[in-house]
């Protein structure tokens, strides 16, 4: 047999300070503020329990917030609206009990959907992303694409024998909101890659259009 050659493994000792082992964990916001939580505990005299709480929840904020911007970046959100941001008195009507309780989220949980119907300018997009920014901050995986921009995707991976990978991205999410489906000329085709998205998504994530 010919013998193989292979780099030798080379293991670095476990770093010994705080600092080191922080650093090596990559936890930054201990190896930031440790220092300033240690003086504090012996200043308050608290227990190393509490002293140890203090410490992992700064790690924790801090992880949770990346989580979040993730999140964020994977919506694909045109925009950031909030409900705050919306103006109730413009609406000629509107369901609002409906819109506050979607806000609760608990329609995620039995898989529920929303479809916002009006004229042009009433808000649609608006109260969708807000419920979306909201699922994000909730740790929900969201996504939100323009109808057309789904038909297109979807005829163009058909064309290429990719179907099932882009169907991926409209299936996994837990909210997919599809905007614009009114301004949809709809033909067959268009029709057809709808509703097997809505269809692929049936009591499985929930849908707003």
């Amino acid at each position: 047999m010919r013998e193989q050659n292979h780099e030798p493994v080379i293991l670095k000792e476990a770093p010994g300070t705080l600092d080191g082992m922080f650093d090596y964990l990559n936890l930054q916001e201990g190896l930031g503020r440790h220092r300033e939580l240690l003086a504090q505990a012996a200043r308050e005299n608290i227990s190393h329990e509490e002293f140890l709480k203090r410490l992992l929840s700064q790690e924790v904020s801090a992880k949770f917030t990346r989580q979040v911007d993730s999140r964020l970046a994977q919506a694909k959100f045109p925009f950031i609206k909030t409900l705050e941001q919306y103006d109730w008195n413009h609406p000629t009507a509107i369901p609002k009990a409906k819109i506050l309780a979607a806000l609760e989220l608990n329609f995620l949980s039995n898989r529920e959907g929303f479809v916002f119907i009006s004229d042009h300018g009433l808000g649609k997009t608006h109260l969708a992303i807000a419920i979306g920014h909201k699922a994000v901050q909730a740790g929900v995986r969201t996504y939100f694409t323009k109808a057309i921009e789904m038909v297109n995707h979807l005829s163009a991976a058909q064309a290429d024998h990719s179907t099932e990978k882009a169907m991926r991205v409209y299936t996994r999410p837990a909210l997919l909101i599809i905007d614009e489906v009114g301004r949809l000329s709809i033909d067959q085709k268009q029709g057809e890659h709808i509703f097997n998205v809505i269809d692929a998504r049936y009591e499985r994530g929930s849908t707003i259009l």
